[in-house]
């Protein structure tokens, strides 16, 4: 896999998150098996 498409790879995971996070009215709407969040104190 040549580094760009890693990148890609990378990006396209980022987005996704990303675009879970945005769209999210409530805290239950983040369960998600792929998406690990910690308390920030």
């Amino acid at each position: 896999m040549s580094r760009s498409r890693k990148f890609e790879a990378i990006a396209r995971t980022a987005y996704r998150k990303l675009a879970i996070l945005h769209f999210a009215r409530t805290l239950h709407d983040l369960k998600s098996p792929g998406l690990h969040l910690e308390a920030v104190i």
